[in-house]
Formats: C-alpha cells, sequence, structure tokens
C-alpha cells in the first residue's frame, strides 16, 4: 500500500507520462450506457477483434431501418445485431415480436432470380455497416421460408433484416406495422481511476 501511495505521488510531481503500469497501476470500470447490456465477445477476424460490446433495443413505433440507424446514432451507437445464442436470449427478443438489426441485401442480390446463385446464399447476399459483430449466428438462424425476397408487391422487397423469436426474416427497408424496435450496439465506455 505504501509503494501505491508512493508510486503515485511520484506519478503527480513527474507527470504521468514518466509512470509505468507497475509504477502507477491504473484501474478501470467498464460499463454500459443506461438501456444497454454488456457482453464480452470472444475477438475474431470476423468481429474486427471486438471482445467488449453493449447491446440495446429501443422502440419506434412502426420504425424503418433508416430511423432505426438515425435512433442508434442519436444513442452514440450504430445498428447491431446478435453475435451468438448468449446475446440473443439475454437481450430477450420474445417480449419484442420483431427487430430491426444490421444487415442489408447488396446490390447484386436484389432480382429475386439470383437468390439461388451461389453469390447470393444467405450468407453471401448481405452486407452490415457495423464491422463489431461476426454475422455468422444471424445468418445461420433464418426463420422458416426466409429469406424470402418480398411480400408480393414489387415496392415491398425485402433488402433489410429483422429478428425475431423464430429466427431471422428478410423484411421491407421500410419497415411494416410489427417492427417497433431496433437493436443499437457499442462499445462500452472505460472509466480510469
Amino acid at each position: 500500500m505504501k509503494l501505491e501511495i508512493v508510486s503515485f505521488v511520484v506519478c503527480l510531481l513527474f507527470g504521468f507520462g514518466f509512470c509505468s503500469h507497475q509504477t502507477c497501476p491504473m484501474r478501470s470500470i467498464i460499463g454500459c450506457d443506461k438501456g444497454f447490456t454488456y457482453f464480452q465477445r470472444n475477438p475474431t477476424e470476423k468481429n474486427n477483434f471486438t471482445s467488449e460490446w453493449c447491446l440495446g433495443v429501443f422502440p419506434q413505433k412502426h420504425v424503418t431501418e433508416c430511423e432505426g440507424r438515425e435512433i442508434c446514432q442519436n444513442l452514440g451507437a450504430t445498428i447491431s445485431m446478435f453475435e451468438n445464442e448468449e446475446e440473443f436470449k439475454e437481450i430477450d427478443v420474445n417480449k419484442y415480436i420483431y427487430v430491426f438489426i444490421d444487415g442489408y441485401r447488396m446490390q447484386r442480390c436484389h432480382d429475386r432470380s439470383s437468390y439461388r446463385e451461389w453469390k447470393c446464399q444467405p450468407l453471401r447476399s448481405f452486407q452490415f455497416r457495423s464491422s463489431a459483430t461476426d454475422p455468422t449466428f444471424t445468418l445461420s438462424n433464418w426463420r422458416a421460408d426466409d429469406p424470402n425476397y418480398f411480400e408480393g408487391k414489387p415496392e415491398d422487397e425485402q433488402h433489410c433484416i429483422s429478428f425475431s423469436a423464430d429466427g431471422t426474416i428478410d423484411v421491407g427497408c421500410k419497415g411494416h406495422e410489427q417492427i417497433n424496435h431496433v437493436l443499437c450496439g457499442k462499445p462500452p465506455s472505460h472509466q480510469y481511476y
């Protein structure tokens, strides 16, 4: 204890640049903003080596994908997705029915006839705004009969992604009456003392 106090005084006198981790130990508190839940992740190339992530579901009646992105940006976050079963269960999507998540169909796959092509299979046909989440879990848990491209009218083409208790669903980016939430994600804050 005496050594820590002496080390801290030395750091104050000579500046913290003078200190090493051993002479001026710093501690941190990791946390998420209100409405977000903290998750530890296995950092890999597929999630841009993200080891910590905060997720939160935020309401907006009849939200569109564009509005969902704006909601997340206003929270200092990005539209996100679940990386694994643990995140999915902890957030408990069952409470929300449908939740807009990150992901939109690549332009080369907008033509419904391209669905059968190798390059437009579900794991290859979507791109993502955030690189902090490995999309494998989301794109491996499609609801039965999804992705199915559209609900009947050309203006309803489903190039965005939503998640429900039943799994991943391709939905129209303009939303529909059952999508009333968006999943946002961001890194946790670190406070040092």
